[in-house]
C-alpha cells in the first residue's frame, strides 16, 4: 500500500478526505510536513521536500498567489531561500528551507501566466517594472534583481 501513496498529499478538502489522511498519518504511512501538507517519504528531510514541491505547496496553501519581483525572473527561490510573492496581504511565512515574503498588491492580471494550479507568475512586463523599484536589503538580500542580473525572456 505504501508504494501506492503519492509523495505529496494535502488535507483540507472534504471531511472524509481529511479523516482518511489523518488515519493514514496515525498509522505511520505518511508524515506531516506543514499544516495540511503530508508526504509518504518517511525518511526524507522537510527542507528537501519543501524545496522539491514548493510550487504545489504554495498553490495549495496560498491560492491566487503571484510569483513576483526577482522570483518572477528567476522562476525559483532565491539563493538565500526566499520566494517573493504578491497576494492580498503583507506577510512573511517561514518554512523549513524556504521563506515566503508576501507583498500586498494586485492579483494576477490578463498578462500574468498560470505557473502551477492556483499559483501564477508575473508577466515579463510586470516583473521588469517590479524590479525597477529600489528595494532595501532585508535579511541579506533585495527582493529585486540588479539590472545586469535580468534575464528577460528566459
Amino acid at each position: 500500500m505504501l508504494d501506492s501513496l503519492p509523495d505529496i498529499l494535502f488535507s483540507g478538502g472534504s471531511a472524509a478526505e481529511t479523516k482518511r489522511i489523518g488515519r493514514t498519518a496515525k498509522a505511520g504511512l505518511i508524515r506531516k510536513v506543514l499544516q495540511g501538507v503530508y508526504t509518504s517519504d518517511l525518511q526524507g528531510q522537510d527542507t528537501d521536500f519543501i524545496r522539491r514541491h514548493w510550487q504545489a505547496i504554495v498553490a495549495h496553501t496560498y491560492p491566487g498567489a503571484l510569483l513576483s519581483h526577482r522570483s518572477a525572473m528567476e522562476y525559483q527561490p532565491s539563493p538565500a531561500g526566499f520566494l517573493y510573492l504578491t497576494h492580498s496581504f503583507d506577510r512573511v511565512v517561514r518554512w523549513p528551507g524556504l521563506t515566503l515574503k508576501f507583498t500586498k498588491g494586485p492579483p494576477a492580471g490578463a498578462g500574468d501566466r498560470a505557473l502551477f494550479g492556483a499559483l501564477h507568475i508575473a508577466s515579463e512586463e510586470r516583473a521588469l517594472l517590479e524590479n525597477l523599484r529600489h528595494a532595501r536589503v532585508s535579511e541579506g538580500e533585495r527582493r529585486t534583481l540588479e539590472q545586469p542580473q535580468w534575464r528577460p525572456g528566459s
